[in-house]
């Protein structure tokens, strides 16, 4: 019974900051994406400075698809 008094504020301070963690990057991920969503087109084309940034997303994008079937795969 000793334990539970000090193990609870200490879970409850682990908790705390994992939510405040998890709130930051989420508004970060909204952020990033909303930075991609809002890139101008040009006579509908993409304009050259911002090509390295969406492949550089179409990459990493390609690449957790392909993490997440590997792992699928594996687990069947």
């Amino acid at each position: 019974m000793r334990y539970m008094k000090t193990i609870f504020p200490v879970v409850a301070l682990v908790a705390a900051a994992a939510f405040s963690i998890a709130t930051t990057s989420g508004e970060a991920q909204k952020s990033r994406y909303g930075a991609l969503a809002n890139m101008p087109f040009v006579a509908g084309y993409i304009a050259k400075d911002n090509v390295p940034t969406l492949l550089d997303e179409s990459f990493f994008e390609r690449g957790v698809q392909t993490y997440f079937r590997a792992v699928s795969a594996l687990n069947h």
